[in-house]
């Protein structure tokens, strides 16, 4: 007897949202236990100690799923090997708060394992600067393709402030990633990308204020902002490049947009006042947000809204072809307002 295979698709992602939610309450004791909690003070305002099981949850729920796949795993390699050592860092810095440097040392490991042995690398960035031809990067592909792997770890990082917040997002840009792959016919990439989705969003059932009252029992802590990072960055160098292309180099400013806008803004903000780009800071989109005097249900519900209408302008244009160079042009300019507009609101507020 042959099963359907969408209904044996189907059937993966439902147990990929089951097991993770399941994990989510059954490693809440286990947390507790080992002291893998989030607790109040500095610049973390949240009440009481909350457990950081979410990244476990939503990683073994997906590697759960992956394995009731009929698809070959063997390209992901280079990318299950980083994202296990990102689950790995993550918890220890959850444990332990690891020093930034190991944090990126880490990361840098996670991206040089895609670029040398997945061969993952933005190679080429379309029609972006004009004219007919495609434009290739050469050799300055390789510090690109790090700085953007690690940059996007490390904003999605950032955005963990808000609960429910990193997830939101996270889920409409994996789900959009999905539509695209299925739609270009590339069925491995979009049943992987399908899996993630449901593990991300079981962890958003739990995490996202549904009411103003409500208070999330579990956070994903490093380990799954971490792996989120690296999970949206793979995918949108894998899915922009031949031969496995989905959308255009273009397209990933859109899809990222939320991420990509605020880290560009902070880190720019850090290195005019002599300060790292590493250190922390209150100057994030959702920390904006909460001094204005919109509630964090609120300022995630905004944050999110960007992502979806981030992600509906990467689906449109894909499918409608939408010229690349336009498309890049007219991100720069609503970063350039973004960041004017941010800057503006933080100074009336000092």
């Amino acid at each position: 007897m042959t099963i359907n295979p969408t209904l044996l698709l189907c059937l993966s992602a439902l147990l990929t949202f089951v097991v993770t939610f399941a994990l989510l309450w059954i490693l809440r004791p286990m947390a507790k236990r080992l002291a893998l909690l989030d607790k109040p003070g500095g610049r973390k305002q949240h009440a009481g100690d909350v457990p950081l099981i979410g990244g476990i949850a939503m990683i073994f729920g997906f590697l759960v799923g992956l394995l009731t796949l009929s698809t070959s795993l063997i390209v992901l390699r280079p990318y299950l090997l980083g994202l296990m050592i990102l689950l790995v860092v993550g918890v220890l810095d959850d444990l332990h708060e690891l020093t930034p440097r190991a944090r990126l040392a880490a990361q840098v490991l996670a991206a040089l394992l895609v670029m040398v042995w997945g061969q993952t690398l933005l190679n080429s960035i379309g029609h972006i600067g004009g004219g007919k031809a495609i434009h290739h990067m050469g050799w300055f592909a390789w510090p690109f393709t790090c700085i953007a792997i690690v940059g996007t770890i490390n904003a999605m990082n950032m955005l963990d402030g808000v609960d429910g917040q990193a997830s939101g997002i996270s889920v409409i840009a994996l789900a959009a990633m999905a539509w695209l792959a299925y739609h270009a016919a590339l069925v491995p990439e979009m049943m992987i990308l399908l899996l993630m989705t449901m593990a991300t969003f079981a962890f958003a059932c739990v995490n996202v204020p549904w009411t103003a009252r409500y208070k999330a029992p579990v956070f994903m802590g490093d380990a799954g902002s971490m792996t989120l990072g690296f999970t949206l960055v793979y995918f949108c160098l894998h899915l922009s490049q031949a031969p496995t292309q989905a959308f255009t180099p273009a397209a990933i400013l859109w899809l990222l947009i939320v991420p990509i806008s605020d880290i560009i803004y902070v880190t720019c903000m850090r290195l005019i006042k002599g300060r790292s780009p590493l250190s922390a800071d209150r100057e994030h989109i959702h920390h904006l947000l909460l001094a204005l005097g919109y509630s964090p249900r609120q300022t995630m519900l905004m944050t999110v809204l960007l992502g979806l209408i981030g992600a509906s302008v990467a689906i449109i244009a894909s499918l409608r072809q939408w010229n690349d160079n336009g498309l890049f042009w007219i991100f720069i300019a609503w970063l350039v307002f973004y960041c004017l507009i941010v800057a503006r609101a933080w100074r009336r507020l000092r």
